[in-house]
């Protein structure tokens, strides 16, 4: 069965745009093959990034990201079985939102805030946040979109 799983952690360092988009290639080389999709936003100090695919396979990749150095306090605050993709064109998306866009970084804090408070509210909220950005992505992320076979 399909699943969606959306985390939240901490930066252990400011990441360029240049640092971003490699972040982004890379995983899209990995995820490919897994039929792995997502978008991975950066806030200036917070990741939050949605998975879309297998369950089994979501979590190795939830595992290996863990180990990831460049993040710290990563918390899974959604995990749910789903009908249909909501990032099913890009292996990986990502965006840098405190650079980008003025409201970020408040939804930021807000869904931080939320995930220390109330979990699953958080995992909604975030998932919320992540389609807003998905549908106001322009399209520089073409390199990164899901080619068809």
């Amino acid at each position: 069965m399909e699943h969606c799983v959306v985390y939240l952690s901490s930066a252990t360092d400011d990441f360029d745009p240049r640092t971003l988009d490699q972040i982004a290639q890379v995983a899209s080389v990995n995820n490919k093959p897994l039929n792995i999709t997502g978008m991975l936003l950066y806030s200036g100090t917070h990741f939050l990034q949605v998975l879309e695919g297998q369950e089994q396979i979501l979590q190795f990749v939830i595992e290996r990201i863990e180990q990831d150095d460049r993040h710290t306090n990563l918390e899974v605050i959604l995990d749910v079985p789903i009908q249909k993709r909501n990032f099913s064109e890009w292996y990986m998306g990502a965006l840098d939102v405190s650079r980008n866009m003025k409201l970020d970084r408040e939804q930021f804090k807000f869904i931080t805030a939320q995930a220390v408070c109330d979990p699953k509210a958080a995992g909604r909220a975030a998932l919320t946040v992540l389609k807003l950005f998905r549908n106001e992505l322009p399209d520089p992320l073409a390199r990164f979109k899901k080619k068809a076979a």
